[in-house]
């Protein structure tokens, strides 16, 4: 049929396939590393004993961990969790490993 009219008309159904999650890794980090000052949220990476200062928009909440918008930092990179209102950009550090339990 030549020039049918394909639009959706009273009486008609249509089955529909809405994707809402999108299956791609997330970075999260512990909630307690985040440091939020003056309306801001800051974590801390901590890379060769120096200190990164990234402002974020902490994403959904897992409980003690906390998405990190993509491309703020990277899986496996060290964040501080202690001491944060003392830290600045560029500050030398000496990072602990995170005691367990």
């Amino acid at each position: 049929m030549a020039g049918a009219d394909s639009r959706l008309k009273p009486g008609m159904f249509v089955q529909v396939r809405l994707v809402t999650d999108r299956n791609e890794s997330i970075v999260t980090v512990p909630k307690q590393a985040i440091h939020n000052v003056a309306g801001l949220s800051k974590v801390f990476v901590i890379r060769d004993g120096t200190v990164t200062e990234h402002k974020i928009s902490p994403g959904i909440d897992f409980g003690d961990w906390v998405e990190i918008p993509a491309g703020t930092i990277q899986a496996g990179d060290k964040v501080a969790i202690s001491r944060l209102g003392m830290l600045t950009q560029g500050a030398k550090v000496q990072a602990e490993p995170a005691r367990k339990g």
